[in-house]
């Protein structure tokens, strides 16, 4: 979540701001960790959904 924190300061200073955050959060996850995760995206991604 903390990712979101500031979310808009952020992007003003880099446009790739999400793309390189979630990069770095799943780039070193094995298959069954990114399997794994999947709940906790799906609750995230509804989340901010619902604050739009």
């Amino acid at each position: 979540m903390k990712v979101f924190e500031d979310w808009e300061a952020e992007l003003e200073k880099n446009e790739w701001y999400f793309a390189d955050c979630y990069e770095e959060l799943t780039m070193n996850l094995s298959s069954s960790e990114a399997f794994s995760a999947i709940p906790d995206v799906i609750s995230v991604l509804l989340m901010v959904k619902d604050t739009c």
